[in-house]
């Protein structure tokens, strides 16, 4: 067994996985599900991105340039 490190693990679980997985045993259909709802994911997370930028930029007063160069790399 080897334990595998979370980035976000606000329970401080320790989570363990058997071996390596073999990603050419996953059916077609999966995979493509699989990619399917990952590319959801990705593209949600820059629409928020990108409005979130947005609103700070159009933000009144002084703009955090602070914040905009942390969110934009």
């Amino acid at each position: 067994m080897q334990e595998v490190q979370l980035k976000e693990n606000p329970l401080g679980l320790k989570v363990y996985i058997n071996g390596i997985p073999d990603l050419t045993v996953i059916p077609k259909e999966k995979a493509e599900s699989i990619f399917a709802a990952l590319e959801l994911e990705i593209s949600e997370y820059h629409e928020k991105r990108s409005a979130l930028l947005a609103d700070l930029r159009n933000a009144e007063g002084e703009s955090p340039n602070v914040l905009l160069n942390c969110l934009e790399k």
